[in-house]
């Protein structure tokens, strides 16, 4: 609640008349901050892997697409991976910067 004073000038001219009014504020817009990004699920799922000539690749799958993944591979622009391993996969969520693996089986 404000308080507001005017002075107004009465139509003689001769005398000052002062008008009191009460303003009430509206209160301040309730701001919901949406909620922060969550990394989503991994999509893909482990199908196997390869040693051939000394470096490991594993496949995933991604619906129907088998992929043939190694460090370095980036995936749809959405997920590079990072490192392929004897029993797991690891890999980065770009959108978040958020590193995630896949179980990768046993070792070969």
């Amino acid at each position: 609640v404000a308080l507001l004073a005017m002075m107004t000038l009465s139509p003689s001219w001769q005398s000052w008349a002062i008008c009191t009014c009460i303003i009430n504020r509206l209160p301040s817009p309730i701001r919901v901050r949406p909620p922060p990004p969550r990394v989503p699920q991994v999509p893909f799922k482990y199908v196997g892997k390869l040693l051939e000539g000394g470096v490991l690749r594993a496949y995933v799958s991604l619906g129907d697409r088998l992929i043939a993944v190694h460090p370095g591979d980036v995936i749809d622009q959405q997920y590079r991976i990072d490192s392929v391993e004897a029993r797991e996969i690891r890999l980065t969520y770009l959108p978040l910067n958020a590193r995630q693996s896949i179980a990768a089986g046993a070792a070969l």
